[in-house]
């Protein structure tokens, strides 16, 4: 929810009504993400919705705001520390990409971290990085004031 509110309702809320709001989303059918499952077991998450639906993103004077009123986000990648290296990071960006697609964007974009090969710390990994994304058909648009421990954030967008 940390992306869906604006800095001041995030502070105000608590994981209970955080996780209430997601509930209500999604009986609302709302999207809100997708899933990637290995063997049955749930073991990524990309968060994936219309730009709109993140307030805190479409205000935020260090990611600035596309103009494309059909684009869609991606704010945050997880993937298992057992499941990585295994590709569910690749194929959820995929996935998002169609999803978005069969939703109506024309465009995807996302904030990964530029690394530059080297390691990000698994609890800072959530944006992803700039190659796997390159990977998943992203062209790198242009580096933000945003950072994730130390490492700049760019915009990269996939045509859909």
């Amino acid at each position: 929810m940390f992306w869906r509110l604006r800095h001041k309702d995030y502070a105000q809320g608590t994981p209970e009504t955080n996780k209430l709001a997601h509930k209500q989303m999604l009986a609302e059918g709302r999207p809100t993400g997708l899933l990637a499952y290995l063997d049955g077991k749930a073991v990524g998450w990309c968060g994936v919705s219309p730009r709109a639906a993140f307030a805190r993103l479409d205000s935020s004077k260090l990611i600035p705001s596309t103009q494309e009123k059909t684009a869609w986000s991606v704010i945050c990648l997880f993937v298992d520390g057992a499941a990585r290296g295994q590709g569910a990071g690749l194929a959820l960006l995929n996935e998002a990409a169609n999803f978005a697609r069969a939703h109506g964007a024309s465009l995807l974009e996302a904030y990964p971290a530029e690394t530059l090969g080297k390691k990000l710390p698994a609890k800072r990994a959530y944006a992803g990085t700039v190659a796997l994304f390159k990977k998943a058909g992203f062209e790198p648009i242009a580096a933000t004031e945003a950072r994730i421990q130390g490492f700049e954030r760019w915009i990269v967008q996939r045509s859909l």
